[in-house]
């Protein structure tokens, strides 16, 4: 077995019992904090590359290193049993071979979760984000000026061998005020 067969599955390894580890309220989950109830999640990330896959699927090797490491925040409140008030940052150290080391903190999210109900078992919420700038531009950071979003969000509860789960779908549209464009937003899990 290749050393790059090798890395593939250790990487998918990796990622798939990081986020069997994350708390639930990290994953956009359409579930809302119950009233009064509130939640904040601390996160340490590390990401490194030094490679990238072609449009053939072939690893090459990157020119540019890239190493990032985030302390993210996230703090949930429950203001009613069906609306949650949510508050997310990080802060970053990335460097780079080409462009040195950039450090600081990525915009403010400020959201508001509503729940819609249950429809067959589905729990749908809608939930509207406001993108507030911390300071100027910083490409490898953030955008620097404001935005919002709106997104809808649908998950389900489900048992499997005796373990209770949930899937999560979210879908959002993002638009800011200025650079960069509009985006679309999609996660699953």
């Amino acid at each position: 077995e290749s050393d790059d067969m090798m890395k593939i599955k250790i990487t998918i390894f990796c990622f798939f019992v990081f986020f069997c580890a994350l708390p639930m309220s990290l994953f956009g989950t359409t579930f809302v904090k119950p009233k009064g109830h509130g939640a904040i999640d601390l996160q340490y990330l590390y990401f490194k590359s030094d490679h990238f896959w072609n449009e053939h699927g072939k690893c090459c090797q990157s020119y540019n290193l890239y190493e990032r490491r985030a302390l993210l925040a996230r703090a949930e409140y429950g203001l009613t049993t069906r609306c949650t008030v949510a508050a997310a940052t990080s802060y970053n150290l990335i460097h780079e071979t080409m462009n040195g080391c950039t450090r600081g903190f990525e915009d403010v999210n400020l959201s508001l979760k509503y729940l819609l109900g249950n429809y067959k078992g589905k729990f749908i919420s809608i939930e509207g984000k406001a993108i507030i700038p911390v300071d100027r531009q910083k490409c490898e950071l953030r955008y620097g000026c404001w935005g919002g979003q709106g997104s809808i969000l649908v998950s389900q509860l489900f048992t499997f061998k005796e373990r209770c789960g949930w899937w999560d779908v979210k879908l959002g549209y993002r638009g800011y005020c200025g650079y960069p464009s509009n985006q679309i937003h999609a996660k699953g899990a």
